[in-house]
């Protein structure tokens, strides 16, 4: 076609490193050809290193325009409900707050003995941490397609109650594979995958959902109802919770995720970013112990981040164990403890995130893009790697003592 002008939207969203390397050199070499290059994006980093001009849409009007060292240090941007930039441009960070006030979230919501049912709920999750309960496992699983694509082999892995773990790896790597198998919808080909000390192969799907709770990459491949509501109640209508409980469950869960306003609205009317929220709000409203999240991270503007994080922080508080699969890694450094690696379906890693870090000598050859205070970090010459922003603000704080 040749076009004089092209425009994308969120093109690199669900792509790794390599792949996404790839689309923004095509775009260079393109704009090289004189080609105007319109992309619309949430990712801010890449527009501050590549694009000549940024221009921010707030309530259907721009609100800024200019050039990326401009607009990115604006201090109107969080008002302007965009992300503050670069790490290494914030000014300062925003301090999280709680998804709801302590004492009121799902065991309270969703437990009718009340107080005394929540604070025991909560002393027997802080039992299973402090015991280090196995509430999943993964012996040598192996899943192969019909049409001959081994998809993983031989994956072993555990995960304890109240772990925050991040699943990386490159495109095809077989982490949605793995995703699956922990909800039953894919069944190994050998090998076994124990949740709750049940071996998932003899539990029906509704069965596994009552210990996990699973959120797709593609929020249209899990919404059906007429309203954002009836979509939120469907699960724990469908578990056989008390009306109460489900009422409680329901309002609780659309007013964590800022759907409230939306509960009569239908959710093909909604984006797609709102639409991720109405999949995690079903899935939350089932109060499942464990929360498997697929690229959480794909279509959502900053607020939605922040509130996002600001729910992982909570859940991980109160014992939930909670999987993400991400490509995104500065969400995977400032959210998570532990990052399991899976390159060509098989575990290449797993231990701490700043060990992972360490470890990755060589960025330029690897399917993730580090987090930006690592790669900072390194520029500066710094032998430890950071991860997140308040990481580097410690190192930063000790080498300006040291001098």
């Amino acid at each position: 076609m040749r076009p004089a002008v092209m425009v994308l939207d969120e093109p690199t969203s669900q792509l790794d490193a390599v792949a996404t390397g790839v689309v923004f050199e095509a775009l260079e070499t393109l704009r090289a050809q004189g080609v105007t290059v319109i992309l619309f994006e949430h990712r801010l980093e890449r527009q501050a290193r590549c694009a000549d001009r940024v221009l921010i849409l707030n309530e259907g009007r721009i609100a800024a325009d200019g050039p990326p060292t401009d607009v990115l240090t604006d201090p109107r941007l969080a008002e302007w409900g965009v992300g503050s930039g670069p790490a290494a441009l914030h000014h300062g960070r925003t301090p999280r707050r709680r998804a709801w006030p302590v004492g009121v979230g799902p065991s309270a919501a969703g437990d009718p003995g009340g107080g005394r049912g929540r604070i025991h709920r909560l002393a027997q999750e802080h039992e299973n941490r402090r015991r280090h309960v196995m509430v999943l496992r993964v012996d040598s699983l192996s899943h192969r397609y019909p049409n001959g694509t081994t998809a993983l082999a031989d994956v072993s892995l555990t995960v304890r109650a109240g772990e925050r773990v991040a699943v990386v790896g490159p495109n095809g790597a077989g982490k949605s594979t793995l995703a699956r198998h922990l909800i039953g919808i894919a069944r190994p080909t050998s090998g076994t995958v124990t949740v709750d000390g049940r071996d998932a192969a003899g539990l029906e799907i509704a069965e596994l959902a009552r210990s996990v709770g699973f959120v797709f990459q593609n929020p249209d491949d899990q919404l059906h109802a007429a309203t954002v509501a009836k979509e939120v109640g469907f699960g724990p209508r469908n578990l056989g919770f008390p009306a109460d409980r489900r009422t409680a469950l329901t309002q609780w869960a659309l007013r964590v995720t800022g759907l409230t306003g939306e509960a009569n609205s239908h959710p093909r009317h909604l984006s797609f970013g709102e639409r991720k929220r109405v999949a995690f709000a079903s899935v939350l409203a089932m109060d499942s112990p464990i929360i498997v999240l697929d690229e959480p991270t794909t279509g959502q503007d900053h607020r939605s981040v922040v509130l996002l994080e600001e729910l992982i922080a909570d859940l991980h508080e109160r014992g939930r164990t909670i999987l993400a699969i991400t490509h995104d890694t500065d969400f995977c450094a400032e959210n998570f403890d532990r990052v399991v690696v899976l390159s060509e379906g098989r575990v290449r890693w797993d231990g701490p995130v700043e060990r992972w870090l360490e470890g990755d000598r060589n960025p330029s050859t690897s399917a993730f893009e580090q987090p930006q205070m690592a790669r900072l970090g390194r520029r500066l010459g710094w032998p430890t790697p950071v991860a997140t922003v308040d990481s580097f603000l410690d190192q930063l704080t000790a080498h300006t003592a040291a001098r």
